[in-house]
């Protein structure tokens, strides 16, 4: 058809085709670029697999040639247990160490609070709640006195908290005045039961 002009213009079927060329087209074209979208949006996992796979690959290594330290009969593994002859005992001898453990590494004890002792397969389960503040560098410290001295002592769970806002003193940075919680557990043993 010819408009006044002179000019051709498309019928409704024309425009119709040219429409589903269009939108054919697009669709060509989201789809060969759909892959290179998908990729893009993977790599950072795709990453962080390949570190985890490296890691369990040398662990896997190091546990195949590796020689393994095992306890013997003349070992003494005493120091890892908490001593006491009741579970009273047990506990307070807990407590003694993990407030001189806090207080040696600048942490401020605000609660030791020992919680029920139980007996699991001839051994005490002793767990305590333990409330303190101090800078970030003091937790670290601590924590890592707890997990690599003896005797041997758990984490269980752990509760970090900043100070909430309002004036600081000495202009002090949150991370310098943390308040922790910690729940502990070790193990022990006693004639009586618990």
């Amino acid at each position: 058809m010819s408009g006044p002009t002179g000019k051709r213009r498309l019928s409704g079927k024309g425009r119709w085709g040219l429409v589903l060329v269009i939108t054919g087209c697009l669709g060509l074209v989201a789809a060969a670029v759909l892959p290179f979208v998908w990729t893009a949006s993977l790599a950072a996992e795709l990453g962080e697999k390949r570190i985890e796979l490296t890691f369990i690959e040398s662990r896997l290594k190091a546990a195949k040639g590796g020689v393994k330290v095992r306890l013997t009969a003349g070992d003494n593994i005493e120091p890892l247990f908490v001593a006491g002859t009741t579970p009273g005992l047990a506990l307070a001898g807990l407590q003694g160490f993990l407030g001189k453990l806090a207080s040696d590494n600048g942490m401020a004890v605000e609660r030791l609070q020992p919680l029920q002792a139980e007996n699991e397969g001839g051994l005490a389960v002793l767990r305590m709640e333990v409330e303190a503040a101090g800078s970030i560098e003091n937790l670290r410290n601590y924590l890592l006195a707890i997990e690599a001295g003896q005797p041997l002592i758990f984490v269980n769970r752990i509760r970090i908290a900043a100070p909430e806002g309002g004036p600081q003193e000495g202009n002090a940075l949150p991370s310098e005045r943390l308040s922790v919680a910690l729940q502990l557990e070790a193990y022990g043993w006693w004639e009586a039961q618990p």
